[in-house]
């Protein structure tokens, strides 16, 4: 017996080697999986306090703004600049949620008007949320809020020249008599949106979703409607088509 072990015992030997070698490695691994990943929660939580903090300062300073200088279309252009770069810096670090609770917050406190007390053209609200919420006529002309989630906003009248809400979703949305002059619509989805007598005059509307949209008296005239979901129906019902490149690639008359 004791020669049948030494004859078996390299081979026995090495096998047990590996598996214990295959063991430790799995376990190393999974070690490792686990650091990483508790570690990518803690690196979340913190991100999510330094981006409420951020909020939160945002917020009471332009508190102090509003009450103690009397912020509004009629002050000082060196209080309105402090506003517009407090307003801009902070959509730069924040999330989806956030970047829409900021607009609703600026909304709320008559900011952003159609004679908007701060200009968010260039503003990074690329990404924000601001679902079934009341932003008419409000004033975001050349900001970027490409990804957006829009649903069943109210945007009735707002000014949206030069806007970038390439790929956002504005489905249900209201945007009667919204002015998107040369906005970019690209990819964006209008379903069931109601566009009454909206201004797309000049728009890029190349590839949207158009599908049961409200689109009476709306001006589509220069407007680029290059492979959008539109029937012919509907396109019936717009105001001018003048110079407009159709969904089929041809010019309009």
């Amino acid at each position: 017996m004791e020669s049948t072990l030494k004859r078996r015992s390299p081979g026995f030997l090495k096998i047990a080697g590996i598996g214990l070698f295959i063991a430790y490695t799995f376990m190393l691994s999974r070690s490792k999986r686990d650091t990483d990943r508790e570690r990518g929660e803690e690196r979340a939580i913190a991100v999510d306090h330094q981006q409420e903090a951020a909020l939160q300062s945002y917020i009471d300073r332009m508190a102090d703004l509003l009450l103690r200088d009397k912020l509004s279309r009629f002050s000082s252009d060196e209080v309105r600049n402090v506003a517009r770069i407090r307003t801009l810096t902070v959509f730069r670090g924040l999330d989806s949620k956030r970047k829409g609770a900021v607009l609703l917050f600026l909304k709320d406190s008559g900011l952003i008007d159609r004679e908007a007390v701060i200009d968010l053209g260039g503003a990074d609200l690329s990404g924000a949320s601001v679902t079934f919420a009341n932003l008419n006529r409000v004033n975001l002309s050349e900001a970027n809020l490409s990804g957006a989630d829009l649903r069943g906003t109210n945007l009735g009248k707002s000014y949206l020249s030069g806007t970038n809400l390439s790929g956002a979703n504005l489905s249900r949305a209201n945007l009667g008599g919204a002015d998107l002059l040369e906005a970019n619509l690209s990819g964006a989805n209008f379903n069931q949106t109601n566009l009454h007598k909206a201004n797309f005059n000049g728009a890029d509307l190349r590839g949207c979703r158009l599908n049961e949209a409200d689109l009476r008296e709306a001006d589509l005239s220069q407007a680029d409607l290059s492979g959008t979901e539109i029937t012919e129906t509907e396109l019936e019902k717009v105001k001018s088509l003048e110079g407009t490149t159709m969904p089929d690639g041809t010019k309009h008359d």
